[in-house]
């Protein structure tokens, strides 16, 4: 496969993954606003600060309220993290790879570009936003299925599983930094526990993981249990030991893979060393961060590697 299509693919499939979650986590904050009990109000900025937001937003808008970020984070093309920037990124990605994939796929991901145009206008409204949003995911799950299901399982395959899963990563941990600071302590012994116990939820749901969580461990929702789960979890596919499992599983089927599996090897020992009880928000925040340029290192061996080789 040419190394410039491979990109394409790679991209296609971070920017699909990046669509779906974006997409998620806002549906979580809705369910939030109606868990939460009345007279507390939302934060907005916190969504901002999980998606990288805040300084292009602020230099556009100033002050954060519901309608303003809710459109700017859906419909603002201007900013390329939203949901309308990411899903015509991933067209453009697709467009220019529709020779290796499946027709099926091709037509689902022009159908989520056009989606999230149709509804723009909408968004204003709470009810027309929450279905936007929850269109966008089963859109987003039904190109995922037709990927898995009907593209062969060579390189073209394994640079889409590769995205995926290194923007799924990054997604979780993100999402865990911002919550894990407002949170602390993370079980809510000295603050109001049915407040703590609403946003754990809305962490888990923000990921998909809450019915999943309560299968698994059998028991309340607890601050510790949901960092482990998680971050060192290996059973749930948004957990980042999972993630980084199945990136392994497909480094190991290319070729020149020295270099992201030396980087993969690295990040892997310094999640699977980490003691994640009782960490301040300071320290949660820097074993975060310690993640995330390791997802970037991983990513730019990943380049280097396939993309930007020299013979």
């Amino acid at each position: 496969m040419l190394s410039r299509l491979a990109e394409n693919i790679y991209w296609l499939a971070r920017y699909l993954e990046r669509t779906e979650d974006t997409a998620r986590l806002l549906l979580a904050s809705a369910q939030i606003q109606m868990d939460l009990p009345a007279g507390m109000p939302m934060s907005w900025q916190s969504l901002l600060e999980i998606l990288g937001a805040s300084e292009p937003y602020r230099a556009e808008h100033g002050s954060e309220n519901e309608p303003t970020v809710m459109r700017f984070l859906i419909s603002d093309t201007g900013y390329p993290g939203s949901i309308a920037s990411s899903a015509h990124s991933a067209r453009e990605n697709a467009r220019v790879t529709r020779d290796l994939l499946p027709r099926e796929a091709w037509e689902a991901i022009n159908g989520l570009h056009h989606l999230v145009q149709a509804h723009e206008a909408g968004i204003a409204s709470r009810r027309r936003r929450y279905d936007l949003l929850a269109a966008v995911v089963a859109q987003c799950q039904q190109i995922q299925g037709v990927l898995h299901g009907s593209v062969s399982r060579g390189p073209r395959y394994q640079f889409i599983a590769l995205g995926r899963y290194l923007e799924r990563a990054d997604m979780t941990t993100r999402i865990l930094d911002v919550r894990y600071a407002s949170l602390f302590p993370v079980d809510g012994d000295d603050g109001d526990a049915y407040y703590s116990s609403v946003c754990w939820i809305s962490v888990l749901r923000s990921l998909s993981a809450y019915e999943m969580y309560r299968q698994d461990l059998h028991g309340l929702v607890r601050g510790r249990d949901v960092v482990h789960y998680l971050l060192q979890g290996e059973r749930f596919p948004r957990a980042v030991g999972f993630a980084l499992s199945r990136i392994r599983q497909c480094l190991g089927e290319l070729p020149a893979r020295e270099g992201p599996i030396a980087r993969l090897t690295e990040l892997q020992s310094v999640l699977a060393d980490a003691n994640l009880s009782g960490l301040s928000p300071q320290e949660m925040h820097d074993f975060i961060d310690s993640l995330q340029q390791g997802f970037a290192n991983l990513h730019g061996e990943v380049v280097h590697a396939y993309f930007r080789f020299t013979p």
